[in-house]
């Protein structure tokens, strides 16, 4: 997919298709990482998708690994880990293996997040995976449309894991991504991105009937990781009362009781923080009520 590119990429993209009757090229004007990838979608006709970023590598067994995975086709989604790469001035990279989620050894056999529901936290890295297209096409699983690149893949990562029956996972590092690019769309980002795309990401889990509370948890953290990362931006002072709005949204669609009963008390403060400005200024009104009290019991006296 190239994507109103401006710097030869085009080129280099009609040089292997030339070479390769597999490879299709698709010159667009930029339209947004969605609209590409559903247009990568509309054309593809493997039996499996796989995605790499522009700025990224992978390993190169890793798609002959993943299908190896696939139980002769019958697996919806195969999941891999990755390793973020920072380029070093002295010109070499440095890889550091995701350890999001060290607890998932292995796997041998196939599951859904019901039985695994820790798949749902870490990074969505929709890359590190392949993606049964038939199983797509049947559940009408898109990506949304917005401008640049809009966090997009939170949602297509839930609604993947949702409809998948069944889903096997490898530890090992098979993509390489690229954290040193300044140019890349998760720089810099507009405050309100992330919590519509946590907003959709609970639509998502309600849409497709997931009410289990384990898996909530697992939702809920990362919208609560999303708002302690927002809160910490050093743009978000200046933005608050422009983010506010879509930080309520999503809290809203939070069950209160899965925050009482399966969060430390730093992720239930953050929560009751910004759930509603009422919250925060209760413990002012308690002070200023007993002083009152205190005051016209001494003039009683």
């Amino acid at each position: 997919m190239d994507d109103g590119s401006k710097d030869g990429t085009a080129e280099i993209m009609d040089k292997y298709e030339k070479m390769d009757e597999r490879v299709k090229v698709i010159h667009k004007t930029n339209s947004g990482y969605g609209n590409s990838m559903n247009m990568g979608l509309d054309v593809a006709i493997g039996e499996y998708i796989g995605i790499v970023e522009s700025d990224d590598w992978i390993c190169k067994k890793m798609y002959e690994k993943l299908y190896n995975l696939t139980d002769n086709g019958t697996v919806d989604v195969v999941k891999g880990n990755f390793a973020d790469c920072y380029d070093e001035e002295n010109g070499t990279i440095t890889k550091v293996i995701k350890q999001e989620r060290k607890s998932m050894l292995d796997i041998k056999e196939s599951f859904t997040i019901r039985e695994y529901p820790q798949i749902l936290w870490g990074h969505p890295s929709i890359w590190t995976g392949i993606y049964r297209r038939e199983f797509l096409l049947e559940n009408q699983i898109r990506f949304k449309e917005v401008k640049g690149g809009g966090w997009v893949d939170n949602p297509f990562f839930f609604d993947t894991l949702c409809c998948a029956k069944k889903i096997r996972w490898t530890k090992e590092p098979l993509y390489y991504y690229r954290k040193t690019n300044t140019e890349s769309s998760s720089v810099g980002y507009d405050l309100k991105i992330p919590f519509e795309r946590m907003t959709e990401n609970l639509d998502v889990l309600s849409n497709r009937r997931y009410y289990d509370e384990e898996i909530l948890k697992y939702a809920y953290a990362r919208a609560l990781m999303y708002l302690d990362g927002a809160t910490k931006e050093p743009h978000y002072s200046y933005n608050e009362e422009y983010a506010k709005p879509y930080i309520q949204k999503m809290l809203k669609k939070m069950l209160p009781d899965v925050i009482t009963d399966d969060f430390n008390a730093w992720d239930q403060k953050l929560y009751y923080k910004h759930i509603s400005p009422l919250t925060q200024l209760m413990p002012k009104t308690s002070k200023v009520i007993l002083l009152l009290e205190l005051a016209d019991s001494k003039r009683n006296k």
